[in-house]
């Protein structure tokens, strides 16, 4: 599942060169609010699947906890943002 488009995905993906594509679709969904499992049932893949990511992340992002990867996606949005 797709919750933005593929082009949008794309542009909004150049702010975190650190992850691939298919983990910062999870991290988008995560930030957006969505439970692990949710996104996994979305994603058609285990939340064992969606935690692993989510932990890839964290450690890509140097981060103590994966609850820290909302304000690290936010921060780089509005970063980017033409204000």
């Amino acid at each position: 599942m797709s919750i933005i488009s593929e082009y949008h995905l794309q542009q909004i993906h150049k702010s975190f060169p650190e992850i691939t594509i298919l983990q910062f679709e999870v991290v988008v969904m995560y930030s957006a609010g969505f439970k692990q499992s949710e996104i996994a049932k979305l994603k058609k893949v285990s939340r064992q699947s969606i935690c692993k990511t989510l932990n890839e992340c964290k450690g890509k992002f140097n981060l103590e906890n994966i609850e820290q990867i909302r304000c690290i996606f936010l921060t780089r949005i509005l970063l980017c943002m033409d204000i």
